[in-house]
C-alpha cells in the first residue's frame, strides 16, 4: 500500500474519533463500558474528551504527514505501528490490574488494525528496491532567472496537473510527484553557471519523468514547443542523469 493513502486513511480515523469522544463523551462510555456507576459519568466524559483532543492532535499530525518521501514516511508508520501496540496493550491490562471488571474490546481491535495498516504498509515499501533518480541541470549564467520562472510557474505547473488516460499509470506518477523534490542553488558555481538538483526519492518505475506529455496537454502542441525550446535555451550543457542507491 502506498505510505500516502495508508497515513491518510490513519489520520482521519484518529480524528474521527476524536471528534466522536468530544462530540458524545456520555454515549461512548456507556457503549464501551455499560456498568459505568452514576457518579462516575461527569469524571469518565471529561478523560473521554481529553482522549479526543489528543486524538484529533495526532490524527491532524499524521493526515499533514501524509505527503512525507516514502523514506521519512515509513520511519512515521514504524513509530505509529509500535504506538498503537502500546496502547492497545494498555487498555487491556486494566482488567488484570484490577482497574476494571471489563475489556474495552472496540478501541483495541482498532488499534490493533490500526498498527497492521501500519506495519503492513512498512513492510511492503521496505521490499521495494529503491532507486534514487537525481538530475544536474546546469545553466547559463544570465538564464538562471528565466530558468527559474520557466520551472516554476510553466513546467511544474503542467507536471501537476497532467493527467494520464491510464488510471495505473496515473497512480505511479502521483506517487512519483510526492517523492520528486528541486533543490536550488543558492549562488553561482565556480564556471559560472547554475546547478539545479532534481531528485526523485525513490524513483518510481512506470512512472511519467518526461516533461514532453504534460507541457502538450497543458499548453497544446505549439505553445510547448515554444516552451521546450526556451527551456533548451537555459541549458550550459545537456543535464547529467544519475540512478543511484543509499549504501547500508
Amino acid at each position: 500500500m502506498d505510505t500516502n493513502l495508508a497515513l491518510t486513511i490513519i489520520g482521519i480515523v484518529l480524528m474521527l474519533v476524536g471528534v466522536i469522544f468530544n462530540v458524545i463523551p456520555k454515549q461512548v462510555n456507556k457503549k464501551i463500558n455499560p456498568d459505568i456507576p452514576a457518579e462516575a459519568e461527569n469524571i469518565a466524559a471529561t478523560f473521554r474528551v481529553i482522549i479526543g483532543g489528543i486524538a484529533i492532535a495526532l490524527g491532524f499530525i499524521v493526515f499533514y504527514c501524509r505527503n512525507l518521501p516514502i523514506q521519512e514516511a515509513m520511519t512515521l508508520l514504524y513509530g505509529l505501528g509500535i504506538g498503537f501496540i502500546v496502547i492497545a496493550l494498555g487498555i487491556i491490562s486494566v482488567k488484570p490490574r484490577g482497574f476494571d471488571k471489563q475489556i474495552a474490546f472496540p478501541p483495541v481491535i482498532m488499534f490493533f488494525i490500526l498498527s497492521v495498516l501500519a506495519f503492513y504498509t512498512h513492510n511492503y515499501n521496505s521490499k521495494i528496491d529503491n532507486q534514487v533518480f537525481v538530475v544536474l541541470s546546469h545553466i547559463k549564467a544570465d538564464k538562471n532567472e528565466d530558468f527559474h520562472k520557466i520551472l516554476y510557474d510553466t513546467v511544474l505547473v503542467a507536471v501537476k496537473e497532467y493527467r494520464d488516460e491510464d488510471p495505473n499509470k496515473q497512480r505511479l506518477n502521483d506517487k512519483a510527484m510526492n517523492t520528486f523534490e528541486i533543490l536550488k542553488p543558492s549562488r553561482m558555481n565556480q564556471d559560472s553557471t547554475w546547478t539545479y538538483i532534481m531528485v526523485a526519492d525513490p524513483y518510481i518505475d512506470g512512472a511519467n519523468y518526461l516533461l514532453g506529455e504534460p507541457l502538450v496537454q497543458k499548453y497544446g502542441e505549439n505553445v510547448a514547443e515554444e516552451i521546450y525550446g526556451r527551456w533548451n535555451e537555459c541549458f550550459n550543457a545537456y543535464q547529467d542523469v544519475y540512478f543511484v542507491k543509499y549504501e547500508k
